[in-house]
C-alpha cells in the first residue's frame, strides 16, 4: 500500500490514507498509481535500459580521487573569488577617496581660468600686470636695522 501513496494515519492502528480515496467519488480513484520502487543496486545505464555493472575498485577509486579534485578546486576558486571581492572593495573605495580630492581641485582649476579669462579680457594698463621694464626700473630697498 505504501508504494500506491497510501500513508499511516494512526502509529497504533492499522488505518491508512490517500488523497485520491475519497468516499463516494470513485473517479478519484484513477489517480492512485503503483510507485515503482528505485533501488541503489539497480541503477540504470545512460540508454535507460538494462541494470549497470557495479563500479570496479579503480573506477570508484578514480571517482573518489575526482571527487576530491573537485572540492579542492572549489574551495580554491572560492578563496580566489573573496579575495576579487576584496580587491574590487578596495578599489571602490580608493576610487570614491580619489573623486573627493579631485573635485575641489577641478574648482580650483575652474576659478583660476575664469581669473585668467577675466585678467585678459581687461585693457593692458588696467589688468595690474607690470611688464618686464616697469619691474627692473625700480630699486630693492635694503631694511636697515636701527640699533637705538
Amino acid at each position: 500500500m505504501f508504494d500506491q501513496g497510501f500513508r499511516k494515519v494512526n502509529k497504533e492502528l492499522w488505518e491508512f490514507a490517500n488523497i485520491d480515496f475519497v468516499r463516494d467519488q470513485p473517479l478519484c480513484m484513477k489517480n492512485i498509481h503503483r510507485h515503482k520502487v528505485v533501488h541503489s543496486h539497480s541503477l540504470q545505464n545512460a540508454n535507460g535500459q538494462g541494470v549497470a555493472a557495479p563500479l570496479t575498485k579503480l573506477e570508484r577509486w578514480t571517482l573518489k580521487a575526482n571527487i576530491k579534485k573537485y572540492k579542492h578546486d572549489k574551495e580554491k576558486l572560492f578563496l580566489e573569488l573573496q579575495i576579487k571581492e576584496h580587491e574590487k572593495k578596495m578599489n571602490e573605495i580608493k576610487l570614491q577617496y580619489l573623486k573627493n580630492r579631485l573635485e575641489p581641485l577641478e574648482r580650483k582649476q575652474q576659478s583660476t581660468l575664469y581669473y585668467v579669462s577675466h585678467v585678459l579680457k581687461k585693457p593692458e594698463n588696467d589688468n595690474g600686470i607690470w611688464t618686464l621694464t616697469e619691474i627692473t626700473e625700480r630699486k630693492r630697498r635694503i631694511p636697515r636695522k636701527n640699533h637705538f
